[in-house]
């Protein structure tokens, strides 16, 4: 910033420049698409009441019971989130192509928004729907979505469907995890009362969703993998609507990632190995999560273990000095069957006798440096991965910290119009110097 600029005038100057441009290009009207105009219906579950769009299908209202009336979806923002291209709980995304053909067919059920077919209900299913009218023309997926109960707990479920008569690689497919994180334009206590804070677990097989009441003493849910339907990545969604400083951004949870891979997360480290799969001529394939209610944020592994899913604890977490010794404790049905750590031998896991009631207890010593992927693989064919940080010993990267602030991050130029010197800034690592 020039010394003579003030932080008023960018702002005046921002607003102005701001004005100019949208009076310049004129934004072309937005159609709504959602169907809100079709009405509303209500379904109800033991654990959620919802509230789906009668004519698309996806819910737009997720009421916990006995919650007065908090709800994890942003229902209070319906109107502004009914055109193309905004995601609501329903929604699918995927890239498939035909085995052999190099490019992916790209398709969401939100891109181009159209009323869907209602099916026969039987069973446990509460809704169906076939979505082939709201997916692109060319898809070479047929997709049926269902609301339905599992294992009395309520579902989302997909069934992927190869109508055609050559095998399909599916190498992206997503379940689209639109909770309500936009605080903007609310004041503290009504973000408080109206928002949710999510945060993933991205562990494959084992991997889950926690979303609780921004207080974090409200109500807490856990979204919970239905059959082979890994939480193997965290994508955030295009949306209309960016991301900022008061709207994180809406995520989905992402089953097969081998096409972003191979494109936009190119040469990319992820948490999991990127997948996709194959489905022969006729095979259907179903996907889908199931929520679960939890009575506090601080029972979340107590609802993952009645649920008969993996749960890891780290102990004292995921950052571990090489000079210091790490515990892993495991619950699961089943026993462990193999483990893999890389990058091979970064790190080493040793059974021990510290765990009690059902869980395995391990000392973790690490090796190496950096990111460190753990692999547990159970009886069942569950995979389970754990992702560490490995430091240099503990002492030595605190002395090297210390030393990094007050050189490289050492503020102290005096002229600074915001008399900020002198003192330790905020330092750019990627571009290697201070902002």
């Amino acid at each position: 910033m020039h010394p003579r600029s003030s932080p008023f005038a960018l702002t005046l100057g921002a607003l102005a420049l701001s004005s100019m441009s949208a009076a310049q290009t004129p934004r072309p009207p937005q159609v709504p698409t959602l169907g809100l105009e079709s009405g509303l219906s209500w379904l109800d579950s033991p654990d959620y009441t919802l509230r789906l769009v009668k004519s698309t299908g996806v819910a737009v209202s997720l009421v916990p019971k006995g919650s007065g009336g908090f709800d994890f979806a942003p229902y209070d923002r319906r109107t502004d989130r009914q055109m193309n291209g905004f995601y609501h709980l329903g929604d699918i995304t995927f890239r498939a192509r035909a085995v052999g053909s190099a490019d992916w067919v790209e398709g969401s059920s939100a891109t181009k928004r159209q009323a869907v077919r209602t099916l026969a209900a039987s069973g446990d299913t509460l809704v169906a729907q076939d979505l082939t009218p709201t997916l692109p023309e060319n898809s070479p997926l047929q997709i049926t979505r269902r609301w339905a109960k599992q294992d009395g707990r309520l579902a989302l479920l997909f069934d992927v469907k190869n109508a055609g008569a050559t095998a399909v690689e599916i190498g992206a497919l997503g379940i689209p995890m639109p909770f309500n994180n936009i605080i903007m334009d609310r004041s503290l206590e009504e973000a408080h009362a109206t928002c949710s804070f999510s945060d993933p677990y991205i562990g494959a097989d084992a991997g889950y969703l926690q979303v609780s009441q921004l207080t974090g003493t409200g109500p807490t849910m856990v979204v919970a993998p239905v059959g082979k339907t890994p939480l193997e990545a965290y994508r955030l969604l295009n949306e209309p609507m960016r991301p900022n400083q008061v709207f994180e951004g809406m995520m989905e949870w992402t089953v097969h990632s081998e096409a972003y891979a191979q494109k936009e997360w190119k040469g990319v480290e992820q948490w999991n190995h990127p997948t996709s799969t194959i489905l022969k001529p006729g095979e259907t394939r179903t996907y889908g999560v199931r929520f679960l209610p939890a009575p506090s944020v601080r029972k979340i592994e107590d609802t993952l273990v009645e649920a008969g899913r993996p749960v890891a604890v780290g102990l004292p977490g995921y950052v571990l000095p090489t000079d210091q010794e790490g515990r892993l404790f495991l619950k699961y049905g089943k026993a462990v069957r193999g483990i893999e750590v890389e990058p091979k031998d970064a790190l080493t896991l040793t059974p021990n006798r510290e765990g009690k009631r059902g869980w395995r207890g391990y000392t973790v010593h690490g090796k190496g440096w950096g990111r460190t992927r753990l692999t547990l693989t159970y009886a069942d064919g569950t995979k389970q991965t754990v992702n560490y940080y490995l430091t240099k010993p503990a002492a030595q990267a605190v002395s090297d910290l210390g030393r990094f602030l007050t050189t490289k991050s050492w503020f102290d130029d005096k002229s600074d119009p915001f008399g900020r010197a002198p003192s330790v800034i905020s330092y750019d690592r990627d571009a290697d110097k201070q902002v």
